[in-house]
């Protein structure tokens, strides 16, 4: 994440989905722009305002995906048909470059590109994204950051996926063992 924020002088933020919100669970800033994407980990953002929410959803398993859509359908309905539209761009940036580009996301002036993590033995859904101020991160600049992005993801990808998965014994820890009488 960072190799990428200093490589293309713009935020990375890692998050996982809650409820109809992506929280961050990590941001990187670049080191030498006073400009950056203004949020921290723990931050939370709407799923369709983001291009880390709506990579989540492009994602998502089926049944998880149609659940999730009916919910955002109830969220917003005064503006469903705005957000559908949005969704579906998603779906088509996603399934043309591996990316899911927002442009103008958050309500403020932030462009952004972002892609899942999805692996075998994960419970868990995680987006990537790399973002900025809309005057500096223009759809050009993002054309670049996006395949390096999800370059730099399928590597991460490819360690999780090296690593073992650490299992517990089956009566569990140590110190949550009772004493045999």
């Amino acid at each position: 994440m960072e190799r990428l924020s200093h490589e293309f002088d713009c935020s990375v933020i890692m998050g996982m989905r809650d409820r109809l919100n992506m929280v961050f669970l990590e941001v990187t800033r670049p080191a030498r722009s006073p400009i950056a994407v203004n949020t921290d980990a723990g931050s939370a953002l709407p799923i369709t305002a983001t291009a880390i929410g709506l990579a989540y959803l492009v994602s998502a398993p089926l049944s998880e995906r149609a659940e999730l859509l009916e919910a955002l359908r109830a969220d917003h309905d005064g503006d469903w048909k705005l957000v559908r539209q949005r969704i579906e761009k998603a779906y088509a940036s996603y399934h043309r470059h591996g990316y899911v580009l927002n442009e103008r996301s958050w309500s403020r002036d932030v462009n952004a590109v972002a892609t899942p993590l999805t692996y075998k033995g994960a419970n868990n859904i995680y987006s990537f994204m790399c973002g900025g101020p809309s005057q500096t991160m223009n759809r050009r600049r993002l054309a670049e950051i996006g395949p390096r992005l999800v370059q730099t993801v399928a590597q991460i990808r490819a360690e999780l996926q090296r690593t073992p998965i650490p299992r517990l014994p089956e009566d569990g820890p140590p110190h949550c063992q009772r004493p045999k009488p």
